[in-house]
């Protein structure tokens, strides 16, 4: 697998979806991380393959979705999903805000890289 330099981590809610409510009935999903395809054809992904998105906290996996409207440099997870969830790559230990001392929940530099 490819690993570049990191991008910015964006998670965001979805349309039609109240949090992880009846996710359960969609057995085998998996959640879309939306990339610019720059930063994709960097990391030689293409739209619809796995990815393994990391931070220094944690991992986890979704389907890649490239969308010329995504800003260069970031990647966007949603969050609500129990078995591919964004909370695994936050860390209340490592990615505090000074100021407020509260978690930072976007912002966290992450890597992506096709699943292999």
């Amino acid at each position: 697998t490819h690993e570049h330099e990191p991008l910015v981590l964006i998670p965001r809610r979805e349309r039609r979806q109240i949090n992880g409510f009846l996710r359960f009935m969609q057995p085998g999903a998996a959640p879309e991380v939306i990339l610019h395809p720059f930063e994709a054809k960097k990391a030689e992904i293409e739209d619809g393959d796995p990815v393994t998105i990391r931070t220094v906290s944690g991992q986890m996996r979704g389907l890649a979705r490239l969308d010329v409207g995504m800003r260069l440099g970031a990647v966007s997870v949603p969050h609500a999903w129990r078995n591919h969830s964004v909370n695994d790559l936050l860390s209340c230990d490592n990615d505090i805000d000074g100021l407020t001392g509260m978690p930072l929940l976007s912002g966290v530099a992450v890597t992506i890289s096709k699943a292999g």
